[in-house]
């Protein structure tokens, strides 16, 4: 056949068999995914974003040829609660780690919460997870969801905690050599952002020569309670994050000259984004992730990259992590019931969109385990607003919002703080409530049939009552008595009471269980005594056990899970009896949580190991 007869073939003929048999052209293949992210690393310290360090060459020329997010969120100040919302999409997910502590249960997700893999594989793509994050241990939802996952561990726990990029990316690379016939989703999720920093030459030059403080030692902070960080302690925090974030950027240059080397970087699109910030000493007091939710720890990188996406863009416009999933779903046309809180940041990448996305862009921050205290923060380009209805407290303060320079505008502006708590009762309380309704394999008890006396399913009643005053302020007592708050759900006594014993009974199935109690921890509640402490005795116990708070949170109080014991239930109820610590603590519980045996697996000991030298176990 002459090329004149093939070209008219192609151009004449083969249109017209492609609309007479109903077929369509071959689509183009879909793109790759890559999505890296950097544990506890904030916007703030990466020379894309202003720093005046070149801390990230390479996230900047990545942000260079594709889109950053100039004023992009977390959902949460912790691990445990951020990963699950951006994988998800979602502002009140399930729990997608193994847990470490008893109260960290997972319940069941509800219809149309799906993690990102699972959406993934049911449009074709290729899964699998690379992490250096102990987290992701194979009990773990996270774990299962992907088709291939992969936990790197440290070789040497002397020297470092977690393994560094480079030993991660010889997992990376392994794995992208293979062949894939498919698109593929590679999640990579690295730590090196993450205190402690073990750092080597080049990307110790940051550090103070000669530094001999004691608060910062081993490439973390050993700070001593009630003393302030030093200017000095200061910079060498500083030093040690940027050497950090250096060393993380330079493996990230690495992995993008891998992609390159396998003809697959045109083909990929690339994510690189934080599961929140970090404190570095800047108010003297406060460091690492918790404590207080200002910008450092809210404010988060977001840069996307490839194809489908355009150059050298920068969107000022408020957006948050539970974003992404939606955008992906966009992007690549993904076809999925999934629902989502966040929203798809095409509109904003096209340009044809000029108002918001978001009214507000929302986190959380949560005391008593991923079940516990809520304190809800929206926030918008003027105002973020803090509100936990259980202590029925706010906040509100003027931004950009930074510890050392809060503005406290509550009393200044109550017509703000009146329309942020409004919004918040009316779209994210209920969303908390949808959540808590979940089926849980942990039974949960408040203290609220104490008050009101009803006898109803995950409410403690009295049994004994040997002396109990209702809804009254939390102050220091010496009337030997206990008080129970309608407004907290707390059943206390102060550090100065001699109160009776009093018996509480939960309704609860017959079986095996783990008991905890959530108390107060607070290493200087009022009157700056130590919260809590109680003698316990439940079930058969023949005597009274000392039950007590260990994490002493120094500066912001929480709610802790402490271990009441194992016990079999016979009867269909427990029974529980408090008395007081002693002259020297508080003694506030507000709830308790019974977790089937059944539930509860072997430790693994050394990644429990791993996970307390990075400050996630006790």
């Amino acid at each position: 056949m002459s090329k004149y007869r093939i070209k008219f073939f192609i151009y004449a003929v083969l249109p017209f068999l492609v609309l007479i048999c109903g077929c369509s052209p071959p689509k183009e293949p879909q793109p790759n995914v890559i999505w890296i992210l950097l544990d506890a690393l904030r916007a703030h310290n990466l020379s894309c974003y202003g720093y005046d360090r070149p801390t990230s060459p390479n996230i900047d020329k990545l942000a260079n040829e594709g889109v950053l997010f100039e004023d992009n969120f977390t959902q949460g100040m912790y691990t445990t609660i951020s990963v699950p919302s951006y994988m998800t999409g979602r502002y009140f997910p399930v729990f997608c780690h193994e847990p470490v502590e008893g109260y960290e249960i997972s319940r069941e997700p509800p219809p149309g919460e799906y993690l990102l893999p699972a959406i993934m594989k049911r449009n074709g793509y290729e899964t699998a997870l690379i992490s250096s994050h102990a987290w992701f241990s194979p009990n773990s939802r996270m774990y299962k969801a992907f088709d291939e996952s992969i936990i790197v561990k440290p070789t040497s726990m002397q020297r470092r905690r977690y393994a560094p990029f480079e030993k991660l990316n010889s997992a990376v690379f392994s794995w992208l050599t293979k062949p894939h016939e498919r698109p593929f989703f590679l999640h990579v999720y690295a730590m090196d952002t993450h205190f402690p920093h073990v750092l080597d030459p080049p990307y110790d030059k940051w550090l103070l020569e000669g530094y001999t403080g004691d608060q910062v030692k081993d490439g973390r902070v050993v700070k001593k309670r009630g003393v302030r960080f030093s200017e000095t302690d200061k910079e060498q925090l500083r030093g040690l994050y940027d050497g950090g974030i250096l060393y993380a950027d330079t493996h990230i240059g690495a992995l993008i000259h891998q992609l390159e080397q396998l003809d697959l970087l045109e083909k990929t699109i690339i994510i690189i984004s934080s599961d929140h910030g970090e404190l570095l000493g800047e108010d003297g007091w406060r460091y690492e992730h918790g404590g207080a939710s200002d910008d450092w720890q809210m404010q988060v990188p977001l840069v996307m990259a490839g194809p489908g996406l355009p150059r050298g863009v920068r969107v000022s416009a408020l957006t948050e992590n539970a974003d992404i999933v939606p955008t992906l779903i966009e992007m690549l046309g993904l076809e999925t019931d999934a629902r989502t809180d966040g929203k798809s940041l095409a509109p904003l990448l096209s340009g044809s969109r000029a108002e918001p996305l978001h009214r507000y862009v929302f986190g959380r921050y949560v005391t008593g385990g991923y079940d516990g205290t809520t304190c809800y923060i929206i926030r918008d380009k003027q105002y973020k607003y803090e509100f936990t209805p259980d202590l029925n407290t706010d906040n509100l303060y003027r931004v950009p919002d930074t510890v050392p320079n809060r503005e406290e505008l509550r009393e200044l502006k109550p017509e703000i703080v009146a329309a942020m708590r409004q919004y918040i009762q009316d779209n994210l309380v209920p969303l908390r409530e949808e959540y808590d309704i979940l089926p849980s394999r942990a039974h949960y008890f408040t203290l609220r049939g104490i008050a009101e006396k009803v006898v109803e399913p995950k409410e403690a009643v009295l049994v004994e009552n040997a002396g109990l005053t209702k809804d009254e302020p939390i102050d220091n007592r010496t009337d030997n008595r206990w008080s129970f708050s309608k407004t907290m759900n707390w059943l206390w006594a102060s550090w100065e009471e001699d109160a009776p014993q009093i018996t509480l009974r939960l309704e609860v199935p017959n079986g095996s269980y783990l008991a905890y109690m959530q108390i107060l921890s607070c290493s200087g509640f009022l009157q700056r005594k130590p919260a809590s402490a109680f003698l316990v005795k439940a079930e058969n116990d023949k005597e009274f056990k000392r039950v007590e708070d260990t994490s002493r949170r120094p500066e912001n109080f929480g709610f802790e899970f402490v271990d009441i014991g194992e016990y079999e239930i016979e009867d269909g109820s427990f029974d529980v009896t408090l008395d007081d610590g002693d002259e020297e603590h508080w003694a506030v519980v507000k709830r308790f949580v019974l977790i089937p045996l059944s539930e509860e697996r072997p430790v693994d000991q050394e990644r429990l190991r791993r996970l307390r030298d990075l400050g996630y176990a006790r």
